[in-house]
């Protein structure tokens, strides 16, 4: 698979012995941020691309609800992806604990 960026064309090897799946036509223009293709493993793409929404929402800072990823079928990311679920579910108690807020009010003054 060859990309044609604004400087160079950039040739994407898979690293693994799975199988490419291109998602769009041969030499269509697309824009910054498009999925054009993913490689078939044992996760589900749905659910792949439900992950990577939430992730997005929780980068530009709106509240997502974590917890409501039970049961995606991520395969060889779950891992990371639980950690990173158990990490924001730490952060949350604490920011809602009344320690915090004390804390917080008290560096304020």
């Amino acid at each position: 698979m060859s990309i044609n960026a604004r400087l160079t064309p950039v040739r994407i090897m898979d690293k693994a012995s799975e199988k490419i799946h291109q998602l769009i036509n041969n030499k269509t223009t697309v824009n910054e941020g498009k999925i054009i293709a993913y490689i078939n493993n044992h996760s589900d793409y749905n659910d792949v691309r439900f992950t990577d929404s939430l992730l997005g929402k929780y980068i530009q800072g709106e509240t997502c609800e974590i917890s409501e990823t039970s049961g995606l079928l991520l395969k060889e990311i779950s891992s990371v992806f639980n950690s990173f679920a158990i990490s924001h579910a730490q952060y949350q108690r604490i920011l809602d604990s009344d320690n915090y807020t004390t804390m917080s009010n008290s560096l304020e003054q």
